[in-house]
């Protein structure tokens, strides 16, 4: 609930994950964002949280986080027992995740697949392994089938809306082309001259 209401409200949710794990104050009436946050150190809180929330989602361990900050370059201050501390936080702050984590789990167990937001359907027989790591590697599997399924079926149907929006600006006579889709963006090109 609280990760929907600060997306709609169009805050920054990993400053905002920060302030809440390391408590921290977020000036509520500034106007820009960096005063806004200007109590939050990006490389010390910011990318930290970050990185446990897309941890943690798809079922980074304690250690696994520890590597991360050590390759991203924000291991400093940081230990094995310190990342677990920091996934729980992040846990504490949006409640409601680790129960569908092992609810999505618990319904992959009895079926044998997930389905997205859209219907697609993934199968995953490791959830019924002998082997504790098959079994967990299945668990993750599907709440990142779920999680990143709903992204996927709303980046398609943004360019489902946008074909008309770009035959339009075709029509007028501009060299628009679709160039990529990357994550949650599409990137498209066209001349020099049609630059406002």
């Amino acid at each position: 609930e609280l990760m929907c209401k600060l997306l709609i409200d169009g805050r920054d949710i990993h400053y905002e994950t920060a302030a809440r794990i390391f408590g921290k104050p977020i000036n509520e009436s500034a106007t820009t964002k960096e005063e806004r946050y200007a109590a939050i150190d990006k490389k010390k809180e910011r990318e930290p949280s970050k990185r446990a929330g897309f941890g943690g989602l798809f079922g980074i361990s304690d250690e696994g986080l520890y590597t991360l900050f050590r390759i991203i370059g924000c291991a400093d201050g940081w230990s094995v027992p310190k990342c677990g501390e920091l996934l729980k936080a992040w846990f504490d702050v949006y409640r409601g995740i680790k129960a569908e984590i092992v609810a999505t789990a618990k319904r992959t167990r009895e079926t044998g697949y997930v389905a997205d937001m859209w219907g697609a359907r993934r199968y995953l027989p490791g959830v019924w392994s002998q082997d504790r790591a098959v079994r967990a590697e299945a668990e993750r599997q599907a709440f990142n089938h779920r999680v990143q399924g709903g992204a996927q079926g709303m980046i398609q149907n943004s360019m489902v809306y946008l074909r008309d929006e770009v035959e339009a600006i075709r029509a007028m006579g501009y060299d628009l082309k679709w160039r990529l889709q990357m994550h949650d963006e599409l990137i498209f090109s066209h001349e020099e001259e049609a630059w406002p």
